[in-house]
């Protein structure tokens, strides 16, 4: 699961996203994923990758498939959503980046540079509506202060 985190990551990072197909190789052949995972637990190893995935939630769907040696099989294809508000990373805090068809892992200053890029202070208000501001709201040592809450926000 953490190999496909990491392909699932470099794809979120990718301005395009991007489509992951497991079961085929590069050149086309189809093998499967009964012969890739031999204990037939595939999708639950799949399913626990994209839960490895920071910010964005791929999309996973089973196709039935030949295989090139004519047996019946599954293929996945994994949409991939571009992670545009913040840098996504595997549960690890690993940053991946396609760049052509590999993936590389980012250090740690590379990881940095692409948040400072996307405007990531990783506090995730793409969630908070926009019509609706925080009247006289003020941010002081990481509190706020004298905040009107928009209804449904209001602080417990």
């Amino acid at each position: 699961p953490k190999e496909i985190a990491q392909w699932l990551v470099g794809f979120a990072n990718d301005p395009r996203g991007g489509l992951l197909l497991l079961g085929v190789e590069d050149d086309g052949t189809i093998f499967g994923l009964r012969a890739a995972y031999s204990g037939g637990d595939y999708r639950n190893k799949i399913e626990e990758a994209r839960g490895h995935v920071t910010h964005v939630m791929p999309q996973a769907s089973f196709l039935p498939v030949t295989t090139s040696a004519g047996k019946s099989d599954e293929v996945c294809v994994i949409y991939v959503p571009h992670s545009s508000q913040q840098v996504a990373t595997t549960s690890d805090d690993d940053g991946y980046l396609r760049v052509g068809d590999q993936n590389k892992r980012l250090k740690h200053d590379e990881i940095t540079q692409l948040k400072q890029e996307r405007g990531d202070h990783g506090i995730p208000f793409i969630n908070l509506p926009s019509s609706q501001p925080f009247a006289g709201a003020q941010f002081h040592d990481g509190v706020f202060r004298r905040a009107e809450y928009p209804d449904g926000l209001r602080r417990q």
